[in-house]
Order: structure tokens, then sequence, then C-alpha cells
């Protein structure tokens, strides 16, 4: 048995999987996996890093700024009955400020089902303002994290081993089906995206 092979109804010994530093439960599915392993997929996902935009404008708000949306009654519905909330604002209003405070908000009550994408067309990368880099940021942040890796990615990752394409990325295809496949073990979060202005296939994300 691999350090990354689903186990189910099987009692398991800390001494077996020395480099586990514990278990995560999907779906009723185990995935145990190691450091290194979840390493080398995230590595091999190369998903665009939105938690640097994030912390780059949390930086830059001044206590108290953005509380106005905080307070304001539509929000506090949205916030209780999630749909769609959508904001709007002239370019240099301050609306990735405001994301931020409501990303900061929402992460109080609920740290591990809030995931979120900045849409940056001044990303070195060029992978932040695509739709395959908003599906790659969302795969990271649901189905990976620092101690287990989803079934889903876990999969699909040994796909393309499988299939002698280690190293090549998943195609946008997969992408697509793979996240509908972890959203569905997931009982409810919020997704908030920024610069959907920014986005070069905007129709794409809001499909």
């Amino acid at each position: 048995m691999s350090d990354s092979q689903p186990i189910q109804n099987s009692v398991v010994y800390g001494s077996m999987f020395a480099n586990t530093s514990r278990f995560s439960i999907h779906g009723g599915t185990f995935i145990v996996t190691s450091k290194d392993e979840r390493e080398k997929i995230q590595k091999w996902l190369n998903a665009p890093n939105c938690a640097t935009n994030f912390q780059t404008a949390d930086d830059k708000r001044t206590e108290g700024t953005g509380q106005w949306i905080l307070d304001h009654s539509e929000y506090k519905k949205w916030k209780q009955s999630p749909g769609l909330l959508w904001i709007q604002g002239k370019a240099g209003s301050g609306k990735t400020i405001l994301i931020t405070t409501i990303i900061g908000d929402l992460k109080k009550g609920a740290p591990d089902n809030v995931w979120y994408h900045y849409f940056d067309s001044r990303d070195n990368t060029g992978q932040k303002s695509t739709f395959r880099g908003f599906l790659l940021s969302l795969l990271d942040w649901t189905g990976a994290n620092s101690t287990s890796i989803h079934p889903v990615l876990q999969e699909l990752f040994d796909q393309c081993n499988r299939q002698g394409l280690t190293g090549s990325p998943p195609t946008v295809k997969a992408l697509e089906n793979a996240l509908k496949e972890v959203f569905q073990t997931i009982s409810g979060g919020y997704m908030v995206l920024d610069a959907m202005d920014e986005c070069s296939e905007p129709f794409k994300v809001v499909q």
C-alpha cells in the first residue's frame, strides 16, 4: 500500500505512515499523503498564488476601511443566504480593498470554506487573468491544503502519470470536471472573485 492510496474501512497505525502528519476525510474517503507528495502535486498543478494579492491589499487597508459594506443590509442578507452579490465600481475606486475586507470577514466565520481569486492583468505569470488560472486557483484552494490532497485532485495527477504526461498541465476540460467533482463533496462555502473586468474570458467564469 503506497502512502497516497485511498483507504476505506481500515485501521491505520501511526508507525505505518511516519511521514504523514494527520488524516483528512473527504466524502467518506481517507487520503493519506506525505508532505513530499503534496508538494509534488501542488508544484505540478502550478496554480497562481492569489494569497499574495490578498496580502498586498490587506496591507494597504487602514483600520475600519470597508466597514460600511459589512454593515450594509444587502451584504448581511447575502451572507446569511448566499447567492450572487455583484459589486460594481469605477476603475481605481477601491473595489479590491473592499473585496479583501469581505474575504477577511468571511474567513472569520468559515476559515476553510472561503475560496477567492483575484483576476490580475498585471500578473507577470499571465495566469491570474485567464479562465484556466481561475480553475487552477479554485482547485488548489479546494483540493489541497497543508495536510491533505482531495481524492479528485490525486486522481487527476495519477491519470496524467499513467498517460505518460508527468509534468504536463491538465487540460481546461479536465480541470472543470475535477472542480465540479470536488464541489459535490463540499457542503457549502463562499467564492469571492475580484476584478472580473480583467478576466480574459469572463463569460466562461459566470457560466
